[in-house]
């Protein structure tokens, strides 16, 4: 507010402080992020084929001097391969077992009038309402089975009472 009652002489001022103030942090800064990477230095490792810089302790191949992407430990690939082929083989063996046997449909199963959705004790016609309970009729002229909603025959087209 000074600055702008007295003119350009304190604002050049304040700005030169500014820039004395940013100057100091810098250097602070800068000097604060040189002590962190060479703290954290000794626990990377370049990799000569590809150029990296990968953790010593997880992604570093030791055996071979190369980061792991450039050399896989082979015992965790083979590892690795061994689960996906036996989960392959599971599916397989999954794939070929068979689930529905002929046992499954060897009871008889009580069904529903298509009518009136009373249950059905068999027979052809529904103990309730007295319709047929058949889901396909024969055509009365050529005999060929059809639906029971027909109303003319699909083979003959005959006109279905």
């Amino acid at each position: 507010m000074a600055s702008g009652l007295f003119g350009g002489i304190l604002g050049t001022a304040s700005d030169a402080a500014h820039r004395v103030h940013s100057a100091g942090w810098s250097k602070a800064h800068d000097d604060a992020f040189s002590a962190a990477v060479q703290e954290a230095k000794p626990h990377f490792t370049q990799c000569k084929r590809c150029g990296q810089w990968v953790c010593h302790e997880v992604c570093w191949n030791d055996e071979r001097g190369l980061c792991k992407e450039c050399a896989p430990d082979l015992e965790a690939e083979y590892a690795v391969a061994q689960e996906q082929a036996a989960i392959q083989q599971a599916q397989e063996v999954a794939r070929e077992a068979t689930y529905v046997t002929k046992e499954k449909f060897t009871k008889k199963v009580a069904g529903s009038c298509p009518h009136c959705g009373a249950k059905l004790t068999g027979g052809k016609f529904c103990p309730e309402c007295g319709k047929p309970v058949a889901s396909e009729k024969h055509c009365t002229e050529c005999g060929t089975a059809m639906p029971s909603t027909a109303k003319f025959c699909p083979s003959c087209g005959a006109k279905q009472a």
